[in-house]
């Protein structure tokens, strides 16, 4: 599904909070904190301990309150799981790259957006997060025959969640199942596998200098 477009001047909606950077974030979002399965809670505090030590991780509730979307400086809209799940009509946007670290970039699926404030007084900064089960590297031996055609992707699931700061979040990218695997593989890596290939529009919208609708839908 291609996205609406609207200009980049476009009003950011009433209750989105907006981010250094170009990024914000959207609606919808929990109206009270919640708690969050334990293998993301174990993932959330390994995050707190390794940024802000053991009393911050150890201090935190295990309840977040989750957004939903997040609006990149290009102009796309991160979708999450959380409420795309829902959905009778999908879209693909919550699968995304993100900046690992200078070299490095990896493919993810964007589970929810939150926020925490480390520590106790509201001057305390804010912390703009997501969490994001992420896909392993590709295969090397089909993407060489293929003359680097050809990305696929197994999914991670659970198995690996991560912590992300939503600023390393680069773009939207489209994934499909690829059921076509099998046929090279079968030895228990073809199941939950997805191939890459580029969000449609996304060059032409970025020089137009539009950007997609940021509201509800």
């Amino acid at each position: 599904i291609i996205p609406d477009l609207e200009p980049d001047d476009a009003k950011i909606p009433r209750g989105s909070v907006e981010l250094e950077g170009g990024y914000v974030l959207l609606t919808a979002q929990d109206s009270c904190s919640r708690e969050v399965r334990p293998c993301e809670e174990v993932v959330i505090r390994e995050y707190l301990n390794l940024e802000f030590g053991s009393d911050v991780a150890d201090s935190w509730g295990g309840s977040v309150v989750r957004w939903a979307r997040l609006r990149l400086p290009n102009g796309q809209i991160a979708r999450s799981l959380w409420k795309e799940q829902y959905m009778t009509q999908l879209r693909t946007a919550r699968q995304v790259k993100i900046q690992i670290d200078e070299d490095t970039a990896a493919l993810a699926e964007i589970l929810f957006f939150f926020i925490l404030r480390v520590g106790d007084s509201d001057t305390d900064p804010e912390q703009y997060l997501a969490l994001a089960s992420f896909f392993g590297p590709p295969d090397t031996d089909l993407l060489d025959l293929s003359s680097n055609a050809y990305w696929s992707f197994k999914h991670l699931r659970d198995a690996d969640l991560r912590v992300v700061d939503v600023t390393s979040i680069i773009s939207c990218v489209t994934m499909a199942p690829d059921h076509q695997y099998a046929i090279h593989r079968n030895d228990g890596s073809e199941i939950d596998r997805w191939f890459l290939f580029e969000k449609p529009r996304l060059k032409q919208a970025s020089r137009a200098g539009t950007t997609e609708s940021m509201d509800e839908n």
